[in-house]
């Protein structure tokens, strides 16, 4: 289904709670904001080159294309596909195999962190905002997430709903062989690769883990223009793990501003 074609002036589309079959096509040179969600079809083809806002929530599809040089914010939940395909300055097509589902699956494969000989690439240039579902202990997730922070070189405004382990996410347990590794984020502090552009984070549901608290510590030592950042503690958040995230607290900064909010 063409959805726009001949709207030349366009420049704000939700599409809410639509079973489309087979494809959506949306070709608007000039939109710049495009909200898809509840959508269910085989193909999704987004030519929109002065998109600055994606959002994308609860979609199922099995392909996508999108073409968006100019995308500054992308927020992203519930998503599943198959195969996906972005055309940006010098990158031309790069396919997955597999099923993948949510989290931070979508967006690995943006980076190409699975890809061959696209691995590295720096897909969004102009990223700016992410918003982003992830699990802080699942070893797929941090190593996604590390890279994608790498790669999105320009990203200033980071928002973080971090999730559980449940049953209800495809290949997902909480099996030792999925977890990260206690002193991951402390090897990243190793590398020469900061966060210049960073400078807002928000991280939602934290319980003050230990994974969770090594991830706020390294970016507060590799983001050196962060300004702010936002911690709001989960209900389930026990006492001792809350004094530890307090802790956070002590950190000697001049800039930073940390705030904990209870749940």
């Amino acid at each position: 289904m063409d959805i726009i074609s001949n709207c030349a002036v366009l420049e704000w589309l939700a599409l809410l709670d639509c079973n489309i079959s087979p494809s959506v096509n949306i070709h608007a040179p000039k939109l710049k904001v495009l909200e898809l969600k509840f959508l269910s079809c085989l193909n999704i083809d987004i030519d929109a080159p002065s998109l600055r806002t994606l959002a994308i929530s609860s979609v199922r599809f099995r392909s996508i294309d999108i073409n968006a040089a100019s995308l500054t914010t992308l927020a992203k939940s519930a998503v599943k596909f198959r195969y996906i395909k972005l055309e940006v300055p010098n990158i031309q097509i790069f396919r997955t195999d597999g099923f993948f589902e949510a989290h931070m699956d979508f967006l690995s494969q943006c980076v190409g962190l699975y890809g061959g000989q696209m691995s590295g690439k720096n897909w969004f240039k102009n990223l700016r905002k992410l918003f982003i579902d992830i699990q802080l202990t699942n070893i797929r997730h941090g190593i996604a997430l590390a890279f994608v922070l790498k790669n999105c070189v320009c990203i200033e405004v980071l928002h973080l709903e971090i999730e559980r382990y449940s049953a209800q996410y495809e290949g997902e347990s909480s099996s030792p062989l999925t977890r990260l590794e206690s002193g991951y984020w402390f090897e990243q502090d190793e590398n020469d690769h900061f966060y210049y552009e960073l400078k807002t984070v928000t991280m939602n549901r934290f319980r003050g883990e230990p994974l969770e608290l090594d991830f706020a510590n390294h970016l507060i030592n590799k983001a050196p223009k962060l300004q702010r950042m936002i911690i709001c503690c989960d209900k389930h958040c026990s006492e001792l793990h809350a004094l530890a995230t307090r802790s956070l607290l002590l950190r000697p900064s001049l800039h930073l501003n940390i705030v904990i909010e209870s749940a």
